[in-house]
């Protein structure tokens, strides 16, 4: 039969590729078998340091606690499970190859628009900026977004991290609120105050 090709174990844990195949001289009623050893311990190892690695990578993003999501011609290549829950959708599938502006709030698609392009035409940084996004109910929150040029799967792709700032906003909002109802107590002391 043809070439045969298989893997052999040696007691000192290295690895050997066997090749062999049968071989006959001609006129000889004597067949043989021709082996040919490699030595693929090293590679093995690499391989399987890069499993390893793409699979604590993995995940390290899947499990982020910002949404992330990763878009190639300004379609949704990878969306981790915390963008998929601050969106409300149930699973990749219903976010994939989609447009990236489906995602967007209207009154700040020409700004995204303009981050995509300094981040998937130019190659730079899209820096942090606060982006609405919209839901798939039709309510938006307010994200903290970062855009960054890498290469996924051998294309060209931008991954953005976006930190729902929602809570913050509101905060924020509430501190601004108490810190009015302060001014305008003290102003109210202060005119009673001339007027007694």
């Amino acid at each position: 039969p043809g070439l045969l090709e298989d893997e052999a174990t040696l007691s000192d844990g290295r690895t050997l590729r066997r090749l062999s195949t049968s071989s006959s001289v001609a006129g000889d009623a004597m067949r043989y078998r021709l082996f040919a050893f490699e030595d693929v311990t090293e590679r093995k190892r690499t391989q399987e340091a890069l499993r390893r690695s793409e699979e604590s990578f993995r995940r390290l993003i899947d499990r982020a606690p910002e949404g992330i999501f990763v878009h190639t011609q300004r379609r949704f290549i990878y969306a981790n499970p915390t963008l998929l829950r601050a969106l409300g959708y149930d699973g990749p599938a219903e976010l994939m190859a989609k447009p990236i502006w489906s995602i967007v709030h209207p009154d700040d698609l020409e700004l995204v628009k303009d981050r995509v392009h300094t981040a998937a035409v130019k190659g730079a940084l899209a820096p942090l900026r606060e982006v609405r996004y919209l839901r798939r109910d039709g309510t938006w929150y307010d994200a903290e977004s970062v855009g960054i040029p890498i290469e996924f799967d051998g294309h060209e792709a931008v991954v953005v991290m976006a930190r729902d700032i929602t809570e913050r906003k509101q905060a924020q909002s509430q501190l601004l609120q108490n810190d009015r109802m302060v001014l305008a107590g003290t102003l109210a002391a202060g005119v009673g105050h001339e007027i007694n």
